[in-house]
């Protein structure tokens, strides 16, 4: 499978040092079907913080609401194996990262878009504030689409 023709990439948080949270810019899922988000950890700090995932009525993000999603975790220090069975958040808890500042972990976030409602075409994923600095970053590797090409339109505006 060729992902760079089939699918889109958003770059949604390049690797860096945080220590003050991030949000997202809102991409649009009106012609993909499916979202994996893939969230890297490598130092973390004791309480490296917590991914929600928002769904949103426009790219502006003028109406946001959290809402419950299925991830898969890599805990284990520079793992390679996810968990075997998917794990369900709750909107209001996210994912609690990093437990116990264990190093060079990731979640992958797997989202259909018929999860979303008519109403609310668009996403973004927050990372609250964690104790300490933390390496991260974030990939959203979009599928399913409707106009499926290696340079597919922006989801972005």
């Amino acid at each position: 499978m060729n992902l760079a023709e089939t699918c889109h990439f958003i770059n949604l948080i390049p690797p860096l040092s945080d220590s003050n949270g991030e949000v997202t810019s809102a991409w649009s899922m009106e012609q993909w079907d499916h979202v994996t988000i893939i969230v890297q950890f490598g130092a973390t700090d004791a309480d490296a913080g917590t991914i929600t995932v928002q769904k949103c009525t426009d790219l502006a993000a003028g109406t946001t609401v959290d809402f419950a999603f299925q991830y898969y975790a890599e805990e284990t220090d520079a793992g390679d194996v996810l968990d075997a069975a998917p794990t369900r958040v709750t909107a209001a808890t996210g994912i609690d990262c990093a437990p116990a500042g264990v190093n060079n972990i990731m979640y992958v976030i797997e989202i259909d878009a018929c999860e979303l409602g008519q109403a609310y075409p668009c996403l973004r994923m927050t990372y609250t504030t964690p104790n300490g600095a933390t390496l991260i970053s974030a990939l959203a590797i979009l599928s399913g689409g409707r106009d499926t090409r290696s340079a597919s339109p922006t989801v972005l505006s």
